[in-house]
């Protein structure tokens, strides 16, 4: 199969998305790192549940991610 110009165009407008939501995924863990000992008083806490918050949030973001990647596969 030949390459266009309109899929090259596809896989830039793809490659941008993706790396956009790769460094917004890594501000946000950030956020939720820096901000944990804040969450962490507000809710009171301990050590074991506030590592419970941020495996949370991680969790969450994989899950998200993960059908995004698989609807990819598909419309190839």
């Amino acid at each position: 199969m030949p390459v266009t110009s309109l899929s090259l165009g596809y896989a830039w407008r793809t490659l941008s998305v993706v790396s956009l939501a790769s460094v917004l995924t890594g501000l946000g863990g950030s956020a939720v790192n820096v901000a944990l000992p804040a969450i962490a008083r507000h809710t009171g806490a301990d050590a074991t549940a506030a590592g419970w918050i941020l495996l949370g949030f991680q969790l969450t973001t994989t899950v998200l991610t993960v059908p995004a990647c698989l609807a990819r596969r598909q419309a190839t």
